[in-house]
């Protein structure tokens, strides 16, 4: 069974007796939260349980009125296996990020940056 701790932000997904896997983020203003780290424990992956902490997120913290979610799908190795990951839980490109040459020294498609916009009930 999958529970969730909440500390501050963050969160926590455990079954009795191993973690799952985590999720931490910040503010980046009044309505936007940035994902710094979503990681899922090796043994538990393939089981949708990192869609399972974004969803668990998106809930929790919906009476914050935060409207976008934004993240950095990580690209090193060109297979855009993250950046396909996010899209299919509705994450887009964040065509509204400004990278500056001083900000990353990365080629332009291994950090993307990405971000889904919440809907409100």
């Amino acid at each position: 069974m999958m529970r969730f701790i909440v500390n501050n932000f963050n969160v926590i997904a455990h079954n009795n007796s191993k973690i799952i896997g985590k999720l931490n983020v910040s503010f980046v203003n009044n309505t936007s939260f940035y994902i710094n780290n979503i990681s899922i424990n090796k043994d538990f992956r393939g089981n949708n349980y990192g869609y399972k902490l974004l969803s668990f997120h998106e809930f929790h913290f919906n009476h914050l009125n935060i409207d976008t979610y934004k993240l950095h799908a990580i690209n090193l190795t060109k297979d855009y296996k993250l950046y396909n990951y996010y899209k299919q839980f509705g994450y887009e490109y964040d065509y509204d990020y400004k990278m500056t040459t001083g900000t990353f020294h990365y080629d332009y498609d291994e950090i993307i940056p990405m971000k889904k916009k919440i809907l409100k009930n």
